[in-house]
């Protein structure tokens, strides 16, 4: 297989970290190819992120672990005895393979984690654009209604009486003792401005009397 850069200038591997296929090769001093090939044959597990793989950092420390007891050289002489070194090695086997499959669980558990974080962002921003679209018609609403609520110009007859709720009759004296706006005519109807109407409502709201002088001298007249 071809080698790579050396794995001694690279940083540790995190085994909780995720890593490119191409910072997985620097890694491991192996070739895309050999990469792809450990792949297809299982023998490599990696994450599927959308269109990117990556792999995770407890398979690249496993590989190489197993990568550096192949290249050991074997001493020439040794008066330990052997079994004890192969009981060491099981017993670290067994711990790294625990280790191993809690990692991936753990690694599965945040893959999880993220699908759900995406799935509320997406919906999330589609509740952001309905209020925002909502806010839009509100403020074209309230527009709206301020547009019909201008009062008109000029008033009828029966919208006066209604609104100061007076008789024909008490108006047109009123209007002859000049103690009421005058109408304006317009052909053969009579129309009542508006602002002046409103005016003489807030006059008699706030207590103004109306000018008792002129209607006592035509009383008493």
């Amino acid at each position: 297989m071809k080698k790579s850069a050396d794995k001694r200038t690279l940083a540790p591997v995190d085994v909780a970290q995720r890593y490119t296929i191409k910072e997985a090769v620097s890694y491991l001093r192996i070739s895309h190819a050999s990469i792809y090939k450990e792949i297809n044959a299982h023998r490599l597990r990696v994450i599927k992120n959308g269109k990117r793989t990556f792999v995770p950092g407890s398979e690249i420390a496993r590989l190489s672990r197993l990568e550096d007891a192949a290249t050991v050289p074997v001493a020439a002489e040794k008066s330990a005895p052997v079994k004890p070194e192969i009981k060491e090695s099981t017993a670290y086997r067994l711990l790294d393979s625990r280790i191993h499959h809690a990692l991936m669980k753990d690694i599965a558990r945040q893959q999880a984690l993220w699908d759900v974080i995406q799935k509320f962002d997406g919906k999330l921003q589609h509740i952001t654009n309905l209020v925002e679209k909502l806010g839009q018609n509100e403020s074209r609403r309230e527009i709206r209604v301020v547009e019909v609520a201008t009062p008109p110009q000029f008033l009828r007859l029966k919208e006066v009486m209604a609104r100061v709720g007076l008789r024909v009759t008490t108006i047109y004296r009123y209007v002859g003792l000049g103690a009421f706006p005058r109408p304006r005519k317009f052909g053969r109807s009579s129309r009542w401005v508006t602002a002046e109407v409103n005016d003489w409502i807030a006059k008699r709201t706030a207590g103004v009397p109306l000018e008792t002088d002129e209607v006592s001298n035509s009383v008493s007249g």
